[in-house]
């Protein structure tokens, strides 16, 4: 109970206890005073009007997240000096675009609705882009003298969403980005490079690369075989020539250097070699060799002619020849010519000397052989006898010239006809003769 407190001689107040706790309705409150010998007791009636009080809510605003990151409690996480209820807008799950300052609202609700009102606050939340996955994919290729075009991308985002294909390209010369950059220019060339895949990036979604990814341009197959070739002692060697046996040149590709073969100018077979045969890095190229062969150079050899005595032995068979070349001065033969006379064939008769076993060796060959021919002639022995040897001017002399034949008993027949200081003189005489002076 409030005692009164004097404030002048005619009045006096009385303060009750402080409440807090007043319901927000209208409450009826009386003061009951007691009396004293000097007043009497009485009363005093009012009206307490108490309002509802607006709940005081504590809500910072959010970290930042990246695009993609539901909402949840972590970003709505309001808290109310009374119990209730909060609705968020936007709601729990919602994906935000990204953005910087973007708006968060709440609706708290309280329990008590009596004594409370709604209450609503805001914060600002930052959503960061995301960063999508780039993937590049380069296979192996053979070199075809186009641009490398095997090569595929996709760019992946949250929930493997499809971004599409990457935006570009940047290709590098060898494994890793070290070497020569070149820009985003398809390679050609056979050899190994490295390509990382760009994607631009967008509203939601950060620029980003690919993990550099290598790949290899395999140089082209292609087999070269030489043209087997052949020469003759003593000339010029013949162009090595060649031919492409598997695979192609690209249009527009060609050949350079030239084939080689070992050295050596004698008869025989020479390995022809690749040499400085190149058709360059672009292409893998296999050679099979030939061989150039050096053959005889031919010689015009011809028999000489020959004669001998019936009865006598064969003489050696002889011939002479032509055509060396490369300065020689000589050839090597062997074996012998031929022919069908022996010691008894008949006097008067030829015989045709033939190549027989004869043969040019080493450089040369017989190219064309000429006959000869062996005369077998009589075995005749004439003797020729002076009357007066020496003679005196003026003396008669004759001359008897007589003819035998040794392996014959046959008379010789004929005729004589003798010469004088190489001047016939008389008419031949019948054999045996003798001729006066």
């Amino acid at each position: 109970m409030a005692e009164l407190a004097a404030s002048d001689r005619r009045n006096g107040s009385a303060t009750s206890d402080a409440i807090s706790t007043l319901t927000a309705v209208g409450h009826t409150i009386t003061a009951l005073y007691s009396g004293d010998p000097t007043y009497a007791p009485g009363s005093q009636t009012l009206t307490q009007t108490v309002n509802p009080a607006t709940p005081t809510i504590n809500w910072n605003n959010p970290t930042d997240i990246v695009y993609g990151t539901p909402l949840s409690a972590t970003q709505l996480d309001a808290t109310a000096s009374v119990p209730g209820g909060f609705a968020y807008n936007p709601g729990f799950g919602a994906v935000l675009n990204a953005g910087d300052n973007q708006t968060l609202s709440t609706t708290f609700t309280p329990t008590d609705t009596t004594d409370y009102t709604d209450a609503t606050a805001i914060v600002a939340i930052n959503v960061l882009q995301a960063t999508p996955t780039v993937n590049v994919t380069a296979p192996n290729a053979a070199y075809n003298g186009s641009p490398y075009s095997v090569l595929t991308s996709s760019v992946t985002g949250i929930n493997n969403a499809n971004l599409g294909a990457a935006t570009s390209f940047t290709y590098y010369v060898g494994v890793g980005t070290g070497g020569t950059d070149l820009g985003g220019t398809d390679p050609t060339a056979a050899g190994t490079y490295t390509v990382v895949a760009h994607y631009a990036g967008s509203a939601n979604y950060a620029a980003a690369d690919s993990v550099p990814t290598s790949f290899t341009i395999t140089p082209q197959a292609i087999t070269v075989t030489a043209n087997p070739q052949t020469k003759v002692y003593g000339t010029a060697d013949p162009a090595l020539t060649y031919q492409i046996t598997s695979g192609s040149l690209v249009s527009g590709d060609s050949f350079s250097g030239s084939l080689t073969r070992v050295p050596g100018e004698n008869v025989g077979s020479y390995a022809i070699e690749q040499g400085t045969l190149t058709a360059g890095s672009n292409y893998d190229l296999t050679f099979v060799g030939a061989n150039l062969l050096i053959t005889p150079a031919p010689l015009t050899v011809t028999a000489n002619n020959q004669t001998m005595v019936y009865g006598g032995a064969v003489p050696a068979l002889t011939y002479t020849y032509t055509g060396l070349v490369n300065g020689d001065s000589s050839a090597s033969f062997t074996g012998s010519l031929a022919t069908a006379a022996t010691s008894s064939s008949s006097a008067g008769s030829s015989y045709a000397i033939t190549e027989g076993t004869l043969a040019a060796t080493g450089n040369y060959k017989i190219g064309t052989f000429t006959s000869g021919m062996l005369t077998v002639e009589p075995d005749t022995t004439t003797k020729l006898a002076s009357s007066a040897d020496p003679s005196l001017q003026g003396q008669s002399v004759t001359f008897t010239a007589t003819v035998s034949n040794a392996s014959s008993s046959v008379t010789p027949l004929g005729s004589v006809q003798f010469t004088i200081d190489g001047n016939s003189f008389g008419s031949p005489v019948p054999s045996p003769a003798t001729r006066p002076a």
